[in-house]
């Protein structure tokens, strides 16, 4: 990211936020949008893989309302479905595991570990990629 940039270099921050940012910006979503909600994100428990995983998708969409991220109801009812599925992913592998991935710079490497996870596809790694730097 520019220097002078709105958004903070996120290279030292929390990878795990920054895959819940590149999932919830996709279908002609601004990452700046999203990134907006981030703090109410975090509130609501939505960036924590094990929090995360004890939510249904009923309760992913009340609380991705409440974080102010509002696509209505299919686009919302959808996204739950994805950062559920990421969630059950996370729990499955480890969530140490997966961070351990998100570290790796290689875009290939992280389109083949997150492959069986629904809703991770290449504009989200394209997304995590240009968050994380690179």
């Amino acid at each position: 990211m520019k220097e002078n940039s709105t958004e903070p270099n996120r290279r030292d921050d929390d990878a795990w936020e920054d895959l819940i940012l590149s999932v919830l910006s996709v279908n002609k979503w601004p990452v700046q949008k999203t990134y907006a909600s981030l703090d109410a994100l975090r509130n609501e428990g939505l960036c924590e893989p094990k929090k995360l995983a004890r939510m249904g998708p009923d309760q992913v969409v009340l609380r991705l309302k409440r974080a102010g991220y509002d696509r209505g109801e299919f686009m919302n009812g959808l996204f739950a479905q994805r950062l559920s599925s990421l969630a059950a992913f996370a729990m499955e592998r480890g969530v140490e595991c997966c961070v351990k991935a998100l570290h790796s710079s290689e875009r290939k490497d992280l389109e083949q570990f997150f492959a069986v996870v629904n809703g991770v596809g290449p504009k989200v790694i394209e997304n995590f990629c240009l968050l994380r730097g690179f």
